[in-house]
């Protein structure tokens, strides 16, 4: 039946075991009239030249029974072509994750997969958002075999119809849209923050497409071997280490921070690389930043010297986007 449609339409595949001179003897036996294509007497189509010059030279030159081997050549493709399929389909339900805008495949399953299998799965991946594959050329597929490859993070491949396929630590994505702005916003300038008195209790600051909120607690006791912090958007901060100016803003050249558990600074760009923040996201992660320097990679680590100490006050400081992601 014809896929999508429940008719009782049939589709067959050409006749490609049989010849012209069998096909026009059959329609004369039976007193059938049929049609010649003007079409296919015209050079200017390569499937005509092909037809009419080079098969006849490819007979009478190389090889006489040439068409019978094309035939078995094209039986063989089939059948590699079916297996081939089952196998991207089992594949891929291991691999690959899709969903609206967007094909991510794990890095580790996809590495272990034979090239072949892997152009396949890029190419149904590329069918799955562009409808067809028919801009996808060799070379895209190349370039999306090399990102697999490669050990640097953050490299991509733009592709026909607006897709980019990204690579990042343990996956590669690709996507209707590049994915520079993770799950942040674009921020934009330098916000200045106060933090809030006991008495006043709590803060709320706009910084640009974030809603920061401020809270003061008089006694937060930390739990034993417990990080300070409430999941990657909110921190338990020291509120004596947190002098003014309070910013927030994105990085700038040369900045430094001390990643709490450590006794030294380290550039921040070697931090971004140790958490594996991905390249095209490192322009907007916010930073909170004091007079002494970054205190916390919102949604990374806080700096130690932000450590709120033992059964002293805290500030809890929590980062929510209240813009679109861009």
């Amino acid at each position: 039946p014809f896929p999508g449609n429940n008719s009782s339409l049939r589709l067959f595949r050409p006749l490609l075991t049989v010849t012209r001179a069998d096909t026009e003897s059959y329609c004369r036996e039976l007193g059938h009239q049929y049609r010649e294509d003007t079409g296919n007497l015209l050079y200017r189509f390569t499937r005509n030249r092909v037809r009419h010059n080079l098969m006849p030279l490819l007979a009478a030159e190389y090889n006489p029974r040439v068409r019978e081997s094309l035939v078995r050549l094209s039986r063989t493709a089939a059948l590699e072509s079916e297996y081939l399929t089952a196998e991207v389909e089992r594949v891929w339900r291991q691999a690959a994750e899709e969903g609206d805008d967007a094909v991510v495949f794990d890095r580790a399953a996809l590495a272990d997969l034979h090239p072949a299998l892997q152009k396949l799965l890029f190419r149904k991946a590329y069918a799955c958002l562009a409808g067809d594959t028919r801009r996808l050329g060799e070379r895209h597929l190349e370039a999306m075999a090399e990102l697999t490859r490669t050990a640097k993070t953050g490299r991509g491949a733009d592709l026909p119809n607006g897709l980019r396929f990204q690579r990042h630590y343990d996956s590669l994505r690709l996507s209707r849209h590049s994915e520079a702005a993770g799950p942040f916003p674009k921020l934009q300038g330098v916000y200045r923050l106060d933090i809030p008195s006991l008495e006043a209790g709590e803060a709320v600051h706009q910084a640009g497409p974030w809603r920061v909120t401020l809270q003061r607690d008089a006694s937060f006791v930390p739990g034993e071997g417990e990080e300070p912090g409430l999941g990657p958007w909110a921190a338990y901060l020291d509120p004596e280490a947190l002098e003014q100016p309070l910013e927030v803003r994105t990085r700038r050249p040369g900045d430094r921070i001390q990643p709490l558990g450590m006794s030294g600074e380290k550039k921040l760009q070697d931090f971004f690389s140790d958490a594996r923040v991905p390249r095209e996201c490192r322009d907007r992660v916010p930073l909170l930043v004091a007079r002494r320097g970054i205190a916390w990679v919102v949604g990374y680590r806080i700096a130690d010297w932000t450590r709120v100490k033992a059964d002293g006050a805290a500030v809890r400081v929590t980062f929510e986007a209240a813009g679109e992601v861009d």
